[in-house]
């Protein structure tokens, strides 16, 4: 999987479930669709949909861990692998905490004088919603 890192961690996901449903797929002799995968790893088909989607990835959201756990529970992929893809393990191994990664990220970001406005909105907006997120969990 050495093109995987070549890949955006958000699109790696994305790529790294699509494979491990062809996979499935392939072992059961029919295909599964993201329906049927849905209703086995007792997620909402919409919500999969949206997580495995190209607006999600252009949106910067974060896949939430407990969809990564359902989804390696039904997949032939190991949790392990499915978190890195996710981004909550760097290739190195190491467990990411979103909300450092976040951090460290807004810090950079927001020190570089060469930041307009709008794309310092655009950034607190992103904050913003993963607050929400969180609070509804």
């Amino acid at each position: 999987m050495a093109y995987m890192s070549e890949i955006p961690s958000r699109d790696r996901f994305s790529a790294a479930v699509d494979k491990a449903r062809q996979r499935l797929s392939y072992t059961r002799d029919r295909n599964i669709s993201v329906r049927t995968l849905a209703r086995q790893a007792g997620i909402p088909e919409s919500t999969l949909t949206y997580n495995l989607s190209a607006k999600r990835v252009a949106e910067g959201r974060r896949v939430d861990a407990d969809i990564v756990r359902k989804l390696a529970a039904v997949l032939p992929i190991p949790e392990a692998d499915l978190m890195r893809a996710a981004g909550y393990v760097s290739d190195d191994g190491d467990v990411v905490d979103p909300a450092e990664d976040l951090l460290a990220n807004v810090r950079a970001f927001y020190r570089d004088a060469g930041i307009d406005q709008g794309q310092r909105d655009k950034v607190t907006a992103s904050i913003l919603r993963i607050i929400a997120d969180h609070m509804q969990q």
